[in-house]
Order: C-alpha cells, then sequence, then structure tokens
C-alpha cells in the first residue's frame, strides 16, 4: 500500500501541488514558496547530483525529499556531503510516519561510508526535529545526526533610501571582474565548513542567464585600488517565488497602517493577497577581515538599487554568530532561525569534528533551500 521510488520530472506538477497545499503559516501571514515552473531547477544551481524520491499511497503521491550530493569543505579538507531535505507530506497523510519512512529509506539509500550527513529543519519545526534529537524516535539504524550549528536569516524591509557613504566604492561587475571574483569565492570557500567547492565552471554556470542571473548582479566594493569584498544580488524569481495567500485578521491594521504611510513616504507597495514578493538574495559573500562596515556599504547600493525597482525584501544568511551580522543594524529586520543536523563519515573520519561555529565557520546558501 505504501510505496517509495524515484521521481522524474513526470511528477513535477503533482509536487508542486503539494507544496502549495503546504503554506507557511506565521502569526501574520501565510506565505507559499512556490519554486515552479520546475521543482528540480533550483537544485541544479547547487549540483546536478540530486534526486527527488516520491511516498506513494497506492499510487497517489502524497510526499517527496530530495538527496543532493555535492564535494564540499571540512575543516579544509574535501569530502562528499549528502544533504536531505525539501521534505513536504500532504496535509491529510501527516503524522502517520510518512517523513519517517521516507527518511529512512533516502538516508539508508544514499548516505555512503565516506559522506557526511546534513540536514536543515526550521527551529520551531517540532514535528521534524523530533527524528533528529530525540533518541527514542531517531531514525532507526542510522548514524546519530547531531545539531551543528543554526542558521541566522534576517530578511530587511525595504522602506526608504539610505544616505550612502564616502569611505568606499561602490561598482557593479563585469567581465573583466569574473577572474577575481572566482578567485576570491574559491579562497573563500575553503574557509567555510559544507561550503561546495567552487570553480569557474561553477560560476559561469550560474551567469549563463539560465537561471535569471548576470554578473552584473555582483557589487564589488573598492577603497582605492583595493578590492574589499563582493557580494551578489540574486532575484530568483524565475526559479522559486514567495506567494501572500492570507494575511491574519490583525495584521490587517498594520497592512492598512502600511499603505497609508507608504503612499505618503513612497515605500515599495506591499503585495495584495495571491502576489508575490518582490524579494532578492544576498549571496556569495566575500568580505576582507569579515568587515561589517565594507559590506553594509554594499548592501545599502543594494538596497537602493532595489528601493528604487519596488522590491519588498532582502535576505542574508550565514551562521548565527557570524560578525557580519552587525552590517544589518541600521536596517529594519526580521529573524528567522534554522539548526543544521550533522552526520560524520560512518567510515572513521572527522570522529572528533569541531563543533564549533566560529571556527567552523558552516556555509549553506539559504538561496537554494
Amino acid at each position: 500500500m505504501i510505496s517509495i521510488r524515484k521521481l522524474d520530472k513526470s511528477y513535477n506538477e503533482a509536487m508542486l501541488e503539494i507544496l502549495a497545499l503546504s503554506p507557511m503559516k506565521t502569526p501574520a501571514l501565510e506565505l507559499y514558496f512556490d519554486k515552479g515552473p520546475d521543482i528540480f531547477k533550483l537544485s541544479e544551481l547547487w549540483s546536478h547530483d540530486h534526486v527527488f524520491y516520491g511516498i506513494f499511497f497506492k499510487e497517489e503521491l502524497v510526499g517527496f525529499g530530495k538527496h543532493l550530493k555535492y564535494i564540499g569543505y571540512m575543516q579544509g579538507n574535501e569530502y562528499p556531503i549528502s544533504y536531505f531535505g525539501d521534505y513536504c507530506i500532504k496535509p491529510g497523510y501527516r503524522g502517520r510516519g510518512l517523513f519517517k519512512k521516507l527518511g529512512e529509506y533516502m538516508i539508508q539509500k544514499c548516505l555512503k561510508y565516506d559522506h557526511i550527513g546534513v540536514s536543515i529543519v526550521l527551529e520551531g519545526n517540532k514535528p521534524a526535529q523530533v527524528y533528529f534529537e530525540n533518541e527514542g524516535k531517531s531514525f532507526s539504524g542510522l548514524p546519530d545526526f547531531h545539531i551543528f550549528s543554526s542558521i541566522l536569516t534576517r530578511s530587511i524591509l525595504i522602506t526608504r533610501k539610505k544616505k550612502r557613504g564616502t569611505e568606499y566604492r561602490i561598482i557593479r561587475a563585469n567581465h573583466s571582474h569574473k577572474e577575481q571574483i572566482v578567485h576570491m569565492l574559491s579562497e573563500k570557500r575553503e574557509q567555510r565548513s559544507l561550503a561546495p567547492v567552487f570553480n569557474s565552471r561553477e560560476f559561469d554556470k550560474k551567469i549563463s542567464g539560465e537561471y535569471g542571473f548576470e554578473i552584473s548582479d555582483y557589487y564589488l566594493a573598492y577603497q582605492g585600488e583595493d578590492l574589499l569584498g563582493l557580494v551578489a544580488a540574486w532575484d530568483m524569481k524565475k526559479i522559486k517565488r514567495t506567494r501572500v495567500i492570507n494575511y491574519r485578521k490583525h495584521f490587517y491594521v498594520i497592512y492598512y497602517l502600511y499603505k497609508g504611510i507608504g503612499k505618503l513616504l513612497n515605500y515599495p507597495k506591499m503585495p495584495a493577497i495571491g502576489e508575490d514578493l518582490k524579494e532578492v538574495y544576498l549571496t556569495d559573500v566575500v568580505i576582507q577581515k569579515n568587515d561589517p562596515e565594507v559590506l553594509r556599504a554594499l548592501v545599502i547600493e543594494i538596497y537602493n538599487n532595489y528601493y528604487t525597482n519596488g522590491y519588498n525584501l532582502m535576505h542574508f544568511g550565514s551562521y548565527k554568530e557570524d560578525p557580519l551580522f552587525k552590517a544589518f543594524d541600521i536596517f529594519s529586520y526580521t529573524s528567522l532561525y534554522s539548526r543544521i543536523y550533522l552526520s560524520p563519515p560512518r567510515n572513521g573520519e572527522l570522529k572528533n569534528i569541531s563543533l564549533d561555529a566560529t571556527s567552523t565557520r558552516p556555509h549553506l546558501d539559504i538561496s537554494l533551500i
């Protein structure tokens, strides 16, 4: 009656329908994370070595999850990393142990002895957390996943233009900067645990236009002739969007207040029910000496550009102890925490893996999750 098998693109529409039935509910509003028109597309930016598995009741697809394999860094060395995520069970079939059944199947099938296993769970998602943290309910016969770190996501509300400083010169990148950008990104990734190995081929794939990105989406900060930092600003609308499904009743007061003030102060328009948020993700961040002042100058430039184009939000994510979060002190933002669960290789390597996020500085790109 219950079966599990790989999913190809013929299941794309059925998977998107399950996602649409599973909005995120907050005290203020309900949001739908739309990964259409092709749910497989987002994973390609991370790694082409990925597969979705579906769980079926009779012949009905009632849930799915993803295994994605890539080569990444841990303590300065390269390892195969298995990421497990994008789990979604159709309403009406939850509470039946299907997530555990699917998770165990995928981990047993895909997590090799030399792989580092990784999953991310939103803090507060107790139905999922219990399988990683409660010994009595953990995935049976599998290595323990332990909390490795937490990701903090800052969502910055775009309202009014910010005053630019004069200490740094900010420019948009062009193809003459490509070699230097790739070098800086490659060097930085080596210092971050779980970061994918990066090279010129991966960079070319990103800016090919297939995903809606180009090299001019990179912003560079100079002081004199010295390049002190860079940030990419990705509008992901070609492969994922956040749609407002509903505003809570008490939030309508805030909504209409913002709408009225916004007209007076020329704030970007808030989306109506059924419309998408206009949002941009800050990614591929490299800041020399982790100086938050350099990042702040870059973010102000990006913020002002996207304000002019009527955007609502900017998102930045990193490990929660990252000193670069100080760059956002001048902005209005909300914070969201997720836990990184990690399983060391079962071949004995990395037995004494450090759980100190400040020294390991884990890197998982929130724009790809």
